[in-house]
């Protein structure tokens, strides 16, 4: 540790620890470390020795009092709430976490009726018994689960118990099915330890697994014949029923990341038939079981880093409307079974680094497709030739996607994007990676060549490893009552390294051009001198709120009118 003083911070401790495993030195007349822990289990400090255990206690009646009121808001000034609702507070015991999640349930909440109901949830709720959580939390926290909207967002919070304790959850995960923290990531969100707690105990009294389930479990057909959502995260081998007899279930979840050698037997589905949701990571298998085409009621198949090689049986789940694989190396083809996924709204081959072959005439025939995600593997688009045969997909076969919202693909010559690919005004989102540019020039026909007038829409550009391309776009034909990108919040130029100007020709004073744009991100543009000319391109940024400059950069000039 040297000379210097040092505190480091261990929270929320389960278990014993050893600080010299840690690097810690404990030896007697080592000094100038101090070591902080943080657990709700007092056994663990007995277990340590700690020399100095301080209870975090209770918050007293007013500063419960003011919390509560903070997060319940101005209904809570009504006259006829006034007594009830310090009652309610009271009820909270002085805990934080329920004085807050009781609080938000409140919140707008003028009825007496409604906050009477609340109270005497709080009062006669039985004692539970669940591990590492007080009693005098769970009443709170089930009450606000009770509170809950509706029944879909109470399946919302119950699903985001089945990930794994800390996870950040990705918003993806929760888009087709709310006690939850900010995650780290803005497309995350977080359970917060105790609510999570809460949250399995409560799926397990309404017939749901957890992911702590053990290989034992499985075992016994009796544990899980009637449950209706089953998620594992298993930490060791894992022997599945040959088959899965739990005719209840709508959700199954299997995550192998920590034991690669599962094995899904062909009959596994066969007592599964209303299942809706199945989730699958790191199974062994290069092909699906059989018995999945008995899965009729099937909405969403997600598998990630699987070694999955064919795909065609699953042509035969025509219910499907969210079809996902990621990181699944060893799939070559997209073949034509799955074109009679005709309900598909979200297709998704991310990171699918050997799939080089679609095939032609298959995506077109996804009409009711929201979502296409193919970075990082299919990228063999090629040219539309009059009625003669082709290997692969053509770009013009995504003018077909009349309800397409978010487009994700890596296409490796420019060229063709130009020629062949008009988007629909319908997509806001799009991440269109130029793998191998042959030619891009930008200067006269630029609009043209990027189709902006149908792009008008789009709130989120990103345009990153374009080594040749000098120009953004062309404003030479622009029709001035619409502007350039007038409704675009994020830009984003990464790795453009001969980029001399965003736009290539006059921006008029008045027309709202790039008017909305909240962010700006720059990466590695060495050859750009300014973002916009002030001479003759009028640009008012009077929303922009953040700009990040990164890597090697020349200085940029940036005008505001």
């Amino acid at each position: 540790m040297g000379t210097k003083r040092t505190l480091v911070v261990l929270d929320d401790v389960w278990e014993r620890l050893i600080m010299e495993d840690l690097g810690i030195p404990c030896e007697s007349g080592v000094k100038g470390c101090t070591v902080l822990l943080t657990s709700r289990d007092r056994d663990v400090f007995n277990a340590m020795n700690i020399q100095k255990v301080c209870a975090l206690r209770i918050l007293p009646q007013n500063e419960s009092w003011f919390l509560f009121k903070d997060k319940v808001g101005t209904c809570i000034n009504e006259v006829h709430l006034a007594s009830i609702a310090e009652e309610v507070a009271r009820e909270c015991k002085g805990l934080p976490i329920a004085l807050v999640t009781v609080g938000r349930a409140l919140k707008g909440k003028k009825s007496k009726f409604i906050w009477e109901d609340a109270l005497q949830q709080l009062k006669g709720s039985k004692a539970v018994d669940i591990p590492h959580v007080l009693a005098e939390v769970y009443n709170p926290l089930k009450l606000s689960y009770d509170f809950l909207d509706n029944r879909h967002a109470r399946s919302v919070f119950l699903f985001c118990s089945l990930f794994p304790e800390d996870v950040d959850i990705s918003l993806e995960h929760l888009t087709c099915r709310f006690l939850l923290l900010d995650g780290y990531d803005e497309h995350t969100v977080k359970m917060h330890d105790v609510v999570r707690d809460v949250a399995i105990f409560v799926a397990s009294q309404e017939g749901r697994v957890g992911p702590n389930c053990s290989s034992k479990d499985w075992s016994l057909e009796q544990f899980y014949s009637d449950c209706t959502w089953i998620s594992m995260f298993p930490q060791e081998r894992v022997e599945l029923p040959i088959v899965l007899n739990a005719p209840s279930l709508r959700l199954l979840l299997i995550d192998n990341s920590k034991e690669s050698d599962t094995q899904m037997h062909d009959q596994y589905f066969e007592a599964t038939k209303d299942l809706n949701v199945l989730s699958l990571r790191y199974i062994s298998f290069k092909s699906l079981p059989q018995t999945i085409q008995l899965l009729e009621n099937l909405l969403t198949l997600q598998l990630e880093f699987c070694a999955l090689e064919s795909i065609s049986i699953i042509g035969e789940l025509s219910s499907i409307e969210v079809l996902s694989f990621r990181s699944c190396h060893s799939i070559r083809e997209l073949p034509p079974e799955i074109g009679r996924l005709t309900r598909l709204k979200l297709l998704e081959f991310s990171n699918c680094i050997s799939l080089e072959r679609v095939v032609p005439g298959v995506i077109s025939k996804f009409v009711q497709l929201e979502e296409l995600k193919m970075i990082g593997s299919f990228k063999g688009w090629e040219a539309e030739k009059n009625g003669k045969e082709t290997r692969n997909a053509s770009l013009n076969e995504l003018q077909s996607l009349y309800n397409l919202r978010c487009l994700e693909i890596e296409i490796e010559d420019f060229t063709l994007a130009s020629e062949e690919m008009r988007l629909s005004r319908k997509i806001v989102k799009y991440d269109i990676r130029f793998i191998k540019v042959l030619y891009l020039n930008l200067e006269g026909d630029g609009s043209n060549n990027l189709n902006l007038t149908q792009v008008q829409n789009t709130k989120t550009f990103d345009f990153r490893e374009c080594s040749t391309m000098k120009k953004l776009v062309s404003t030479t034909s622009i029709d001035w009552r619409f502007g350039v990108f007038p409704v675009l919040e994020f830009l984003k130029l990464k790795d453009l390294p001969n980029l001399e100007e965003i736009c290539n020709g006059p921006i008029q004073a008045g027309s709202n051009s790039f008017n909305n744009l909240k962010e700006l991100e720059i990466f590695d543009l060495t050859a750009l001198e300014y973002l916009w000319n002030s001479q003759n391109q009028n640009v008012s940024l009077s929303n922009l709120t953040f700009i990040y400059i990164s890597g090697d950069v020349t200085s940029y000039a940036i005008y505001f009118h």
